[in-house]
């Protein structure tokens, strides 16, 4: 049974060390133009994209560490639009990150910010956002919903509502150079509306922890390792976390054998406080635990 009133991430949990440092981050980007015949659904190639407008590029990257109540923005230059100082600092926040989340981020942010460091000519830096998780996929594998839209899971999850932007302010910023007060006024209000989807996918995160098994292997922040004598030998001893939520108040609950005869071994079934299937580990001949979870 699942403790509803015991969030498996917390604060307190994270300043224990029993957590990894979870980034949660979300971008807002430009729009294209194009030069186009008459109104109406229909096909635009790139040769009628307006030169000037014909890349995408980011305005503003707004993060929140899991443990933290503060969210913190970077943007782009009003001016120039070069995003290019933006991505290199938050190269060095991603670089303090075990995890990295966002909603949508697999399929949009992270491919962007990606692209605009190619066609920027920034330095490759294609491992940042290895260790990644995508609210939104969590979200279609473990539950069944009218609407996958951050505006919908915030109503659902009662965790505040999405801001409102407008087709004129996307216009606005991106004509900054020619009407600076309109564009100043559309600036602020799209890091405002930043700022609130990260503590959006943020406070999702946290609500949907309990009922999920994450792609997130926490056993790997999570467990702790030290090294025991047994007889003339040292041995690595395992204290396993769950690998669905971190925490290290694990039970037994059943074994399994993997292998073939005469290479066979034993590994421990574990279940932890929040109901999740924590993972097995191999039990040596001691009842100790040793290896990685799987």
């Amino acid at each position: 049974m699942v403790k509803q009133e015991c969030a498996p991430y917390s604060r307190k949990r994270f300043l224990l060390g029993e957590m990894p440092k979870i980034l949660v981050f979300d971008i807002e980007t430009t729009l294209l133009r194009a030069y186009i015949w008459d109104c109406g659904e229909q096909v635009i190639r790139h040769g009628q994209l307006v030169e000037g407008y014909d890349q995408f590029n980011i305005i503003c990257i707004c993060y929140s560490w899991l443990h933290e109540k503060k969210i913190y923005t970077l943007s782009y230059d009003l001016v120039t639009q070069d995003p290019s100082a933006m991505i290199k600092e938050f190269d060095k926040v991603v670089a303090q990150a075990d995890i990295i989340v966002g909603k949508n981020s697999r399929k949009f942010d992270i491919k962007m910010i990606n692209t605009v460091r190619m066609a920027r000519g920034l330095k490759p830096f294609p491992n940042w956002a290895v260790n990644n998780s995508d609210l939104e996929s969590q979200f279609r594998k473990h539950f069944r919903l009218p609407s996958q839209s951050l505006d919908y899971v915030a109503k659902m999850l009662r965790v505040g509502l999405k801001g409102k932007m407008e087709l004129y302010d996307w216009i606005a910023i991106q004509n900054y150079n020619i009407d600076p007060v309109e564009g100043l006024k559309a600036f602020k209000k799209m890091l405002k509306y930043c700022r609130n989807d990260v503590m959006i996918t943020k406070e999702g995160l946290i609500k949907s922890f309990p009922y999920i098994i994450s792609d997130i292997n926490f056993a790997e922040y999570c467990s702790k390792v030290k090294e025991v004598k047994q007889g003339k030998k040292k041995v690595k001893v395992v204290t396993p976390a769950c690998k669905a939520c971190g925490t290290r108040n694990v039970i037994k609950n059943g074994t399994r054998v993997r292998g073939r005869i005469p290479n066979q071994k034993v590994y421990q079934r574990l279940q932890c406080e929040f109901g999740h299937y924590a993972g097995e580990i191999e039990e040596n001949e001691f009842g100790q635990f040793v290896g990685n979870i799987k």
